[in-house]
C-alpha cells in the first residue's frame, strides 16, 4: 500500500524530468499515428518494414531533441528531419515530403491547444502543472492521441485522399520557400505555447493557430490549383500537337486525292488510247 502511495505521489506531483520519461514511449505512438495519416492523405504507397522504419527513426530523433536539447528548439529539428526521412524513406517527390510534415503537425498542434485548454480549464491548472505533472501529461497526451487517431479513421472511411502531385522546378522552389516561412511561424508559435500560455487567453492562442492552420491551407490550396492549371495547359498542348499532326495528316490525303484523281485519268486516257488502236487494227484486218 506505501509503495502504491509512493506512486501516486509521485505521479500527482510536479517532476518534469519523471514527466518526460514516462510520456517518452508515446513518442512513438505518435509517429506511427503521424505516418498514418500522412500515408492515406497523400496516396503514399508503403510496406509495414517501411513505416516501422520510419517510426522508429523518428521517434529515436524526437526522442535526442527531447532529451539533450531544450523546448521549442527541438521542435525545429523534428520539423527539419520529418520529411528528409519520407524523403528517403517512402521515396516521394518534395511536395509530398513536405505535406507528410505539415498535415500531421497541424493536427496536433490544433487538438493539442484544444485538449489543453478544456482540461487545465476543467481541473483548474496551469499549463505548466499540465506539461510538468506525470498523470496530467499522460492523460493529456492519450486523449490528444485519441482524437487524432479517429480523424485518421474518418480521413481513411471517406477515403479522402490527394493523387499525382508533381511540380516543376519553379513551384518546388516556391514550395520550399513557403515551407521554411511555415516552419518559422510554427518555431514562434511553439516558444509562445512553451513560454506564454499561461499569460495569454486560451483564444489569443486558438487564434494564432487557426491563423497559421489558414496560411498552410492557402498555401496547399495555391499550389494544388497552379498544378492542376499546369496539367490542363499540358493537355491542351497535347491537343495541339495532336491536331496540328491531323492538319498534316489531311493535307497528305488531300494532296494524294489530287494525285490520285490525276493518275486515274492518266490510266483512263490511257485505256481509251489503246482501245482506239486496238479497234483500228480490227477493222483494218477485216477490210
Amino acid at each position: 500500500m506505501e509503495i502504491l502511495q509512493t506512486i501516486w505521489t509521485a505521479l500527482t506531483t510536479e517532476n518534469e524530468v519523471l514527466a518526460l520519461i514516462i510520456c517518452s514511449p508515446l513518442t512513438f505512438l505518435e509517429a506511427y499515428i503521424s505516418a498514418l495519416i500522412f500515408t492515406t492523405i497523400l496516396n503514399i504507397t508503403t510496406t509495414n518494414k517501411k513505416l516501422i522504419l520510419y517510426v522508429i527513426l523518428f521517434s529515436i530523433i524526437a526522442l535526442i531533441d527531447k532529451f539533450i536539447i531544450p523546448t521549442p528548439f527541438n521542435t525545429f529539428i523534428n520539423i527539419i528531419a520529418c520529411p528528409i526521412l519520407v524523403y528517403f524513406l517512402f521515396k516521394t517527390n518534395i511536395l509530398k515530403c513536405i505535406l507528410a510534415e505539415i498535415i500531421p503537425y497541424i493536427f496536433f498542434v490544433i487538438i493539442g491547444i484544444i485538449v489543453g485548454n478544456l482540461y487545465t480549464a476543467a481541473f483548474q491548472i496551469s499549463n505548466q502543472v499540465f506539461n510538468t505533472t506525470p498523470i496530467h501529461k499522460i492523460i493529456g497526451s492519450l486523449f490528444i492521441y485519441t482524437f487524432v487517431y479517429l480523424i485518421y479513421r474518418l480521413i481513411k472511411y471517406f477515403k479522402i485522399n490527394i493523387k499525382n502531385i508533381e511540380l516543376n522546378k519553379k513551384n518546388s522552389r516556391l514550395l520550399i520557400l513557403n515551407f521554411v516561412i511555415g516552419i518559422l511561424g510554427l518555431f514562434v508559435e511553439s516558444f509562445i505555447v512553451t513560454f506564454y500560455t499561461d499569460y495569454l487567453p486560451a483564444i489569443v492562442n486558438l487564434s494564432s493557430v487557426t491563423i497559421l492552420f489558414i496560411y498552410f491551407l492557402i498555401t496547399v490550396y495555391s499550389l494544388l490549383r497552379t498544378i492542376k492549371l499546369e496539367k490542363a495547359n499540358e493537355n491542351l498542348e497535347e491537343e495541339r500537337l495532336y491536331n496540328k499532326t491531323l492538319t498534316i495528316l489531311y493535307d497528305n490525303i488531300r494532296g494524294f486525292k489530287h494525285d490520285f484523281n490525276n493518275i486515274v485519268q492518266a490510266i483512263g486516257g490511257y485505256i481509251s488510247t489503246n482501245n482506239m488502236d486496238g479497234l483500228k487494227e480490227y477493222y483494218s484486218d477485216l477490210m
